[in-house]
């Protein structure tokens, strides 16, 4: 639901035209801080620098910059879209990700810090030559990342469910002339040939019901559900129904001794470490993203 008190819902402008940029920034800020926004400064930079089409480093330069009628108007719409909760990802468009900027927008899921995290295992425990799967790839964010990394890239093929967010990860793969990577539609790894694989990531939907209900509305109401909440999920689950699915699904495409290195929910490590240890998986083991929260779980097919 929206943060906009009724008061600010009626104005009709919060970027006076004539005003420098720095004023502008200045009254950007004010809103955002008594909107109680984290980082009121930080984004009120990213959208003006976003609006008058400079970088982010670059916008201290525009200070003395006087806003045009027509940029006014285009800031008021940024901001507006902003008290409204809306992700200042999907306003600018854009979205840093393992020194990567990615186009984001509706449709698929916002990359996260502790996403990378899960890049720099999977390219630990990479072992060539052999594909790479990149399933519920959403944005191609991680596909993307870690071909990057690799010289020579191998083949990597990313899989979604979502015609939406394949569209934005081929959009980025375009953007970025990224080559050897496939972007297909399908469930989990049903695209993927048998034993072709040396390392498969995933980052599943993984979000319970009830964690849906609580989540802030720049997430529960704009980023999509299918890419938070599994669509098998009872309003009792756990939310792991996926990370279980792929103790199964993983195996097939996978050659023996390649590895699965799986995003999940900070409370879901010992559930996923005996799901994967009973499925007979070998070396199954949690590891703890930045913040030090369980975040992403090994596993590697028995040699």
């Amino acid at each position: 639901m929206p943060h906009v008190s009724d008061s600010e819902s009626m104005q009709s402008s919060y970027v006076a035209p004539g005003n420098t940029v720095a004023a502008a920034r200045r009254d950007i800020e004010a809103r955002f801080s008594a909107n109680a926004m984290e980082n009121p400064s930080t984004e009120a930079r990213w959208l003006i620098a976003h609006i008058l089409n400079v970088s982010y480093s670059d916008i201290w330069r525009q200070d003395d910059r006087v806003i045009s009628p027509e940029l006014a108007t285009q800031l008021d719409t940024a901001v507006a879209r902003r008290l409204n909760s809306e992700p200042i990802q999907y306003i600018v468009g854009q979205c840093d990700f393992y020194n990567t900027e990615l186009v984001i927008g509706p449709g698929t899921l916002i990359p996260r810090p502790e996403t990378e995290r899960l890049v720099d295992i999977a390219l630990s425990l990479y072992e060539p030559p052999g594909a790479i799967a990149d399933v519920c790839t959403g944005s191609g964010a991680i596909a993307i990342a870690i071909a990057g990394e690799l010289r020579p890239c191998p083949c990597i093929i990313g899989t979604d469910t979502s015609a939406a967010a394949l569209e934005w990860a081929r959009r980025n793969q375009r953007r970025l002339a990224v080559k050897n990577v496939l972007f297909c539609q399908g469930h989990l790894t049903a695209p993927l040939a048998p034993g072709a694989f040396a390392l498969i990531t995933a980052n599943p939907p993984y979000v319970s019901p009830s964690e849906y209900r609580s989540l802030p509305p720049n997430v529960r109401d704009f980023e999509p559900l299918t890419a938070l909440v599994p669509a098998t999920a009872s309003p009792d689950s756990d939310g792991a129904d996926m990370v279980r699915d792929l103790a199964t699904a993983a195996v097939t495409p996978l050659r023996p001794g390649g590895w699965l290195v799986c995003e999940i929910g900070a409370s879901q490590g010992p559930t996923a470490h005996t799901v994967f240890e009973q499925a007979g998986w070998q070396s199954v083991r949690i590891e703890r993203d930045y913040a030090e929260r369980d975040r992403i779980l090994c596993a590697q097919k028995p040699i």
